[in-house]
């Protein structure tokens, strides 16, 4: 058994080996630290280890804890390390070796659950498999009952391993780049640890050594990128004992400059002959002909009513371009479907209108007459098309003759062109 060393340290927690202690000096007797056993959190019973399997122990407590592990770490934190440096807690409660392995998912990719219901004991649960980032991941749980009350809360989920070797570099690079890549070794034990590092690019060793190192250790190198292939890495932290941790990653490598498509548009509107002359260096040529104007059209219709930003400038085209589509629509005897657009459009203009009945890019930005004007236009435009548009016409009239006796503006001919479609 292990026993006594850890009393009055950490109440409850009976272990003998070589003990450290960083911060204050004790642990509350009342809440149950986090236990890391080999970098992995240890739900066992921390007495139950064979005291010959371990090599050292850590307390950590208050910010030096959650610094690290986070807010599950606010009781405080028992590091302990084996001999082996490999040991972690199965699926049926017991010490074994860890699965020693390459770490090569990495990702920013969230996950979502929106159908959970607890049981009798107001618990959920539901099992995700997290990619090999060495991180932090934002929690928040929101729920509801059956009187329709509303909870919510955040937390956080942090990946760690006290013994680690993780590499840093750009996300991508471009075709006569010189980037630099970080190797970097991260010890959160208190002993300095002995291993051996290696370095590989593109399956060429690099760095391959024996290193010493007590906190961290960071390898820095220069990489000139030459082709478009894809950059290899491989960054590696293997001990005697059997530990090891490393990471894999590619970096893609794209050509220098600014994809251009070139192309020619034709409208045909009789027989006629049409001669083109393709640079055959710009590779592949499509060709594509519609045999009316309206699928272009359309086309291009799409690509506006899905463009993502709302600016007001925006939001008049959008409402244009909805408004012409459901008269291109009713010609081709097709259904209009996207009327929930047009009232949302219609509301959001609304929104964004300034007091005295104009606009600027956004609700709170400064008036822009040649933006007020192409809104005034989608408006008088939907009216007539039989929407309901709150368009306060004489106050729209009373306030821009005003703006016309003020000092001349380089904004007057929009002025008259607005004054102009409201009087009509």
């Amino acid at each position: 058994e292990l026993d006594y060393a850890l009393q009055g340290k950490a109440p409850g927690v009976l272990l003998q080996e070589v003990i450290a202690v960083r911060g204050s000096s004790t642990l509350s007797a009342n809440k149950k630290p986090l236990i890391i056993l080999d970098g992995v959190p240890f739900d066992g019973d921390i007495s139950s280890l064979d005291k010959d399997l371990v090599k050292d122990v850590t307390i950590l407590k208050d910010a030096s804890a959650t610094a690290i592990y986070g807010s599950q770490a606010v009781n405080g934190v028992i590091i302990v390390k084996s001999k082996k440096g490999n040991l972690a807690t199965n699926l049926g409660g017991e010490v074994v070796a860890q699965q020693q392995t390459m770490r090569t998912n990495f990702n920013d990719e969230g996950f979502w659950q929106p159908k959970l219901i607890t049981d009798e004991n107001g618990v959920a649960k539901f099992t995700v498999k997290f990619p090999d980032d060495i991180t932090k991941w934002t929690t928040r749980v929101m729920a509801m009952n059956g009187n329709k009350q509303t909870g919510y809360t955040e937390g956080s989920i942090k990946s760690f391993k006290s013994l680690s070797a993780n590499f840093v570099s750009p996300l991508f690079a471009i075709v006569g780049d010189s980037i630099n890549v970080l190797g970097k070794l991260m010890n959160y034990t208190s002993l300095e640890e002995t291993g051996v590092r290696k370095f590989l690019y593109n399956g060429k060793e690099l760095r391959n050594s024996t290193v010493k190192f007590k906190n961290s250790l960071i390898d820095t190198l220069g990489i000139s990128v030459k082709s478009k292939d894809s950059l290899n890495f491989e960054y590696t932290l293997a001990q005697e004992n059997g530990y090891f941790d490393g990471e894999r990653r590619k970096i893609p490598v794209f050509e220098a400059g600014i994809k251009e498509t070139k192309g020619y548009f034709s409208a045909l509107l009789r027989d006629t002959t049409i001669n083109y002359a393709f640079d055959k260096n710009l590779g592949k040529i499509t060709l594509r002909a519609e045999a009316s104007v309206f699928p272009t059209l359309l086309d291009e219709m799409t690509k506006l009513r899905n463009y993502e930003y709302l600016c007001n400038e925006q939001l008049a085209s959008k409402l244009k371009s909805l408004l012409m589509e459901k008269r291109v629509r009713k010609y081709l005897d097709q259904k209009f479907i996207h009327e929930k657009d047009i009232s949302f459009i219609l509301k959001k203009l609304q929104q964004n209108r300034k007091p005295q009945g104009t606009w600027g890019w956004w609700q709170n930005s400064e008036e822009q007459m040649w933006i007020s004007l192409h809104v005034v236009e989608a408006l008088l435009q939907a009216e007539k098309d039989g929407y309901a548009v709150d368009l306060n016409k004489a106050l729209l009239q009373r306030y821009l003759v005003g703006k016309l006796t003020d000092e001349p503006s380089h904004n007057d001919i929009q002025v008259i062109k607005i004054l102009h479609l409201i009087d009509g």
